[in-house]
């Protein structure tokens, strides 16, 4: 039987831009609290409602719940995007694509937020031209390959090298 490697390059495990180990750690609370959250609104609405409706629905659940708490709220930061993006492009590898898809949204949903300050954005032409890129195979590799920068996407899916 073969001996575990002990080579520290061959046992590190990209992060795929997101967070360090123990940033990743703090977001944790909230990345299991929203996990809680969109899976009841995904467990409602999947199968008998539209995409358009269950993403809004995920939308007022995370509003809610960044709204809910100052604490929660003070979790919201870059390190949470990147953590959803890393979360999404690991999901993606493992060729989990509807699990990647809640994750990339998870994450574009904060990014906006961050950027306009509040959840007044649904109707912004950006954030529905990237949830429209989520909502295909090539649009979410392509989505994934631009937000986590690292080059994993890239190695696994050679059709992104170049654009």
């Amino acid at each position: 039987m073969e001996e575990p490697s002990t080579n520290a390059a061959e046992r590190f495990a990209c992060t795929h831009g997101g967070p360090g180990e123990v940033e990743a750690s703090k977001k944790a609370v909230f990345v299991e609290a929203c996990n809680v959250t969109t899976g009841k609104v995904h467990k409602a609405l999947l199968l008998r409602a539209p995409k358009q409706e269950l993403i809004a629905a995920e939308l007022i659940a995370v509003e809610e719940m960044i709204s809910s708490s100052d604490g929660i709220r003070s979790m919201v930061d870059d390190s949470l995007m990147r953590f959803y993006f890393s979360l999404a492009a690991s999901d993606l590898l493992k060729a989990k694509v509807e699990e990647a898809r809640i994750n990339a949204r998870l994450g574009l949903y904060i990014a906006v937020y961050l950027q306009m300050g509040g959840f007044d954005f649904i109707e912004n032409p950006n954030f529905r031209t990237a949830l429209g890129q989520i909502e295909t195979d090539a649009g979410l590799a392509k989505f994934l390959n631009v937000q986590t920068k690292c080059g994993c996407l890239e190695k696994a899916l050679p059709s992104l090298k170049g654009g």
